[in-house]
């Protein structure tokens, strides 16, 4: 009984600890997480423009990766940053923790798209997070 029940334990403690362990694979150490965020965020925003300043800011949506069984994990982003010298541009991205090494960019919105198109925020955004996002569209 005693067995079946240590096993049943650690049946159900695998997924949780696979996840876990899936989650320190990928995500950058603490020391290089900002560096390497911004790092990337701004390689992919300036493949798409290449007059993206080196000011930008960065605001993490969840603290924590959202991680959905194997994977990379996710985070979910608001960035503001300029374009050229005077033109700020805002918008919420999803980025995924690849090698503890990098973030691939995987989805952008901009405000502008966010306010024309609430249908597709709900389709590349966690629900959960989609008022914060409107929230902050509406503000830009």
């Amino acid at each position: 009984m005693k067995r079946r029940l240590l096993s049943l334990a650690l049946m159900l403690a695998l997924p949780a600890f696979a996840q876990s362990s899936h989650v320190d694979a990928n995500v950058p150490d603490e020391k290089d997480f900002q560096t390497f965020l911004k790092r990337d965020v701004l390689a992919y925003l300036r493949a798409k423009q290449p007059s993206v300043g080196d000011d930008i800011q960065i605001e993490l949506l969840r603290d924590a990766p959202t991680q959905s069984g194997v994977s990379y994990p996710k985070y979910y982003a608001w960035v503001r940053f300029k374009l050229g010298v005077m033109k700020q541009q805002q918008g919420a991205v999803r980025l995924a923790a690849i090698e503890k090494l990098r973030f691939d960019v995987t989805d952008f919105m901009s405000a502008a798209d966010i306010k024309a198109d609430v249908q597709a925020v709900e389709r590349a955004f966690p629900r959960a997070l989609v008022p914060a996002i409107l929230a902050k569209a509406a503000q830009s």
